[in-house]
């Protein structure tokens, strides 16, 4: 029995894929479940923003206060410039990044803000992330001392 040639369902051509199926790999969408069903993380590009959270900025004077505010909340609620303390507002970070639901709205400029908690020794503050695609813009903390 021939196949009808004009019904692509089901077909495959000799490589094994669907003739409309695109032989490139598919981009994984943050927090998005995989064809298999389970979660993966896609891994954000922080540059040296975590400089910044840390009170480490350089450059003009409103940065470097602004930096330092940011540290000094951090502090306040038990999280510091350390191993332990980066790993834990990375590990955050991160974790939003790959939460659909964490986005709050959605920029004119088409930058995505995504909003959690960052819980420490001492209290929580809420956070506000700014992301370009999978590149961290910028960092909001609200909260702490």
């Amino acid at each position: 029995m021939e196949k009808n040639h004009e019904s692509t369902k089901g077909a495959e051509t000799v490589s094994g894929k669907h003739p409309h199926e695109s032989s490139k790999p598919k981009k994984h969408e943050p927090g998005k479940d995989v064809d298999n069903g389970s979660k993966i993380k896609t891994p954000p590009e922080f540059g040296r923003k975590m400089e910044y959270v840390f009170g480490n900025a350089t450059g003009n004077k409103h940065n470097i206060d602004r930096s330092i505010a940011m540290e000094r909340q951090l502090n306040s609620i038990g999280i510091f410039d350390n191993k332990t303390g980066r790993k834990l507002v990375l590990d955050k970070l991160t974790d939003t990044f790959n939460d659909a639901s964490s986005i709050l709205k959605t920029q004119d400029n088409g930058r995505i803000v995504r909003e959690s908690l960052l819980t420490g020794p001492n209290g929580v503050l809420k956070v506000e992330s700014v992301w370009d695609g999978e590149k961290l813009i910028t960092v909001k903390l609200f909260g702490g001392k």
